[in-house]
């Protein structure tokens, strides 16, 4: 079956809305007023309208990021929206008059929408823009209203395009008398034509959607048709590659991307085919559907016309080199097609996946005919010349058979995870059969080996809805590598299903790995069940056993040198909450005694000077954990340990003898030259006179000591001057004063 059927089925639900609306309203006197001009009477007349042109500005354009002004490209002038007023309540209904109608004619006549004031822009003979789509410019804009303001001219024509069709409108031949207006969606390309004689004089505002929109209720004949051609379609091809792609007409932002804020006849054509493909057996998902190339910038040379051209038009987000402003794709070194952005209200999507244009997407327009939403210029660097990005990003629904799904998950852990929790939903919902998924998913993905789960509570919520025992084992080893994913709630409630033995399985191996995100979540999960559950003397019997366990993989050496991954930031916050919950266990009515004078023991055993300050001190010093009985006991460990550092302040050598490698002994080692110098109670310098190699290795080898390399870049070859320096004793000093502030930081604790 050739899937242009399917294409020509959704093609036949054209909703009422179209991707641009004109019409217009009589004129009337509506107290249009500009600051510095006054009030702008109608119709226009070529004094009033170079009367507005003395208090209005040069029109720029978005390039990127940048704003700027080239009259090659755009020639306009405007006045902003903050310069102009309404006296009286007339203008304010006639926009909402208009606004009424352009939602019917966009087929948003559902949808709450706003028009604010953006601009007015006064076009004189010769004045253009180049094609260009609008940007966004404030939150829920996705369209554009002009209203033209009667006045007597030729030329100007706006013309608008998407999806390979073309609008005109013309407010030169609007009859007299009245206002034209236009409205469009913001993703169309469009074009000022040059003025030829008098002044178009017109205010734009942006379109902005309010609120969420009702649903589209579709013709049961079009769901219908939809349906059995599905349903015959995975019969007759039961060998094809899935999912497939139904690329639809406009383009949307990935910020801007839901089944709501679909576009014209791209809503309804979308919710008619996720009604037929469930009842054809089929998940359906709205997604964007992104095109990416990548490839050598071409510039625009002199002579080009206005006409539109791929890579000769300009747009608001056009990001190029100021000096070579104009210009498009060139060679296009490669491309890629994928999802990466789903509306995920009603089901989950597959995450971010590759897809094959001829053999998965269905369109019967390609995503060539219109421009790209994103583009992105790279400068030139060494001998590669500028570059270009473009990015398409088309409103799609990604489709797939329910028998499929475990087919086209990805190996992505959190696109599985909801996917779990989606059946586990339906399961609490009463439907039987998602349970066999719910299992399914349970069994056949492996989660084990993934190190950034965000939550394995929907493994924990599927366990206790099967209440399967057998499945409940198998998954144990997951829980237990993951239990820093695992809240402590639900796991209380997994032990109120498979009991508390169960629970111990799980919890033990986490409290023996070494890896402490996983013993901290673990420790704060066993202070929520012996207080808060009725899982209390398991939890207990485990927190009495902790030092033991501990020690075995966290608490297993005293070094004074002793770092606790020390240059993670993680870690150290890891740490400090490891022994805050420690201190908070020693709380648990029934702990016990032994167990503050066990933990304070195995703390004991790893104390260091990087461990009391990167974790023990800060442990100390947290409000939550004053007071409790192993708090007393770190503190006075801490502070003996301080003080016996600091009962002696470092003192300077008392002359420039400086330690060296005692290597250095051998006369055959190469700094045994230096030997003397380093011996030397006077000497303080050192000059070496070689070749810049030797000069390297020489200045290398003295890189730990206390010495100062400089080079003397004068005679040939320069000169290695080594300079004796008090570093050591610096750094010694420094650490005591740090020593004895921490100690004065926890003298209060006492």
């Amino acid at each position: 079956m050739n899937h242009t059927e399917l294409l020509s089925l959704l093609d036949k639900i054209s909703g009422s809305g179209h991707f641009v609306h004109q019409g217009a309203r009589p004129a009337g006197l509506y107290g249009i007023t500009v600051n510095g001009f006054g009030e702008v009477p109608l119709p226009l007349i070529p004094i009033v309208a170079k009367g507005l042109l003395e208090v209005a500005k040069p029109a720029p354009f978005g390039l990127g990021e940048k704003t700027v002004y080239d009259k090659t490209v755009r020639s306009t002038y405007e006045i902003d929206a903050t310069q102009i007023s309404f006296v009286g309540h007339a203008w304010n209904e006639l926009l909402q008059e208009i606004v009424t109608e352009v939602k019917v004619g966009l087929g948003l006549d559902k949808v709450q929408v706003e028009a604010h004031l953006y601009k007015m822009l006064i076009y004189q003979p010769g004045d253009f823009f180049l094609p260009h789509r609008d940007s966004e410019k404030e939150k829920g804009m996705f369209g554009t209203l002009v209203i033209g303001l009667p006045s007597t001219h030729t030329g100007g024509e706006l013309w608008v395009q998407a999806a390979g069709q073309r609008a005109v409108a013309d407010f030169s031949g609007a009859a007299p008398g009245t206002l034209p207006f236009v409205a469009f969606f913001a993703d169309c390309e469009h074009e000022i034509k040059p003025i030829l004689t008098g002044y178009r004089v017109c205010l734009t505002y942006n379109l902005v959607k309010k609120g969420r929109a009702l649903q589209f209720n579709n013709p049961a004949q079009h769901v219908s048709a939809l349906t059995h051609w599905l349903a015959a379609y995975q019969k007759a091809a039961p060998d094809t590659t899935w999912p497939k792609v139904l690329m639809f007409e406009h383009q949307y932002t990935p910020a801007n991307f839901t089944l709501d804020n679909l576009k014209g006849v791209d809503r309804p054509r979308a919710e008619a085919l996720i009604q037929a493909c469930e009842e054809a057996g089929l998940y359906a998902a709205p997604c964007l559907l992104t095109y990416h190339e990548h490839g050598s910038w071409e510039p625009e040379y002199a002579g080009r016309g206005r006409g539109r051209g791929r890579g000769r038009s300009w747009y608001d987000d056009y990001d190029l080199d100021e000096d070579n402003p104009s210009g498009g794709m060139g060679e296009v070194y490669d491309s890629s097609i994928s999802i990466a952005h789903w509306d995920e209200a009603s089901i989950p999507g597959l995450g971010e996946i590759d897809i094959e244009l001829d053999e998965q997407v269905w369109s019967k327009v390609s995503y060539k005919d219109a421009d790209p939403i994103e583009k992105q210029a790279e400068g030139p660097t060494g001998n590669a010349g500028m570059e270009l990005q473009y990015w398409y990003h088309y409103g799609a629904v990604c489709i797939w058979p329910k028998a499929s799904l475990y087919q086209v998950l990805p190996s992505d852990p959190e696109v599985c995870l909801r996917w779990l929790d989606f059946f586990a939903q339906k399961v609490e919902r009463g439907n039987k059969a998602a349970a066999a998924d719910m299992q399914r998913l349970l069994l056949d993905y492996d989660y084990s080996g993934e190190d950034a789960l965000s939550s394995a509570d929907p493994i924990i919520r599927a366990l206790i809805l099967a209440d399967n025992k057998k499945l409940a084992t198998s998954m144990m080893p997951v829980l237990s590598e993951h239990f820093y994913a695992v809240g402590a709630e639900a796991f209380a409630q997994f032990g109120d299903v498979y009991g508390a033995s169960a629970a111990k399985k799980v919890i033990t191996p986490a409290l023996e790995t070494d890896k402490h995100r996983v013993v901290v979540r673990a420790l704060l999960v066993l202070h929520h069940l012996a207080t808060q559950t009725d899982g209390v003397e398991t939890a207990i019997e485990i927190i009495k056993k902790l030092p033991k366990t501990l020690s075995k993989n966290l608490f297993k050496a005293k070094q004074d040198d002793y770092d606790w991954m020390a240059s993670y930031k993680a870690q150290y916050e890891n740490q400090v909450a490891l022994v805050s919950a420690l201190i908070a266990l020693s709380r648990v009515p029934g702990v016990g005694s032994s167990f503050v004078e066990k933990t304070t023991k195995m703390i004991e055993a790893s104390l260091g000077r990087k461990f009391i300050f990167s974790t023990l001190a800060p442990a100390l010093l947290l409000a939550q954990n004053k007071g409790a009985q192993l708090h007393t006991t770190l503190l006075q460990l801490c502070m003996s340990w301080l003080t016996k550092k600091t009962k002696k302040a470092p003192k300077p050598l008392p002359d420039w003898t400086r330690p060296y490698p005692k290597e250095w002994d051998d006369e055959t080692h190469a700094c045994h030259h230096l030997v003397a110098f380093m011996q030397s109670p006077t000497l303080t310098q050192y000059r070496f006179v070689r070749a810049e190699r030797q000069r390297q290795e020489l200045q290398s080898a003295v890189r730990a000591l206390d010495i100062t390399p400089s080079t003397i870049k004068s005679g040939s070859p320069y000169t290695l001057l080594l300079t004796k320096n008090q570093a050591a004793f610096e750094a010694k000093m420094k650490q005591h004063k740090e020593e004895l502030n921490l100690l004065d930081q926890l003298k209060p604790l006492a």
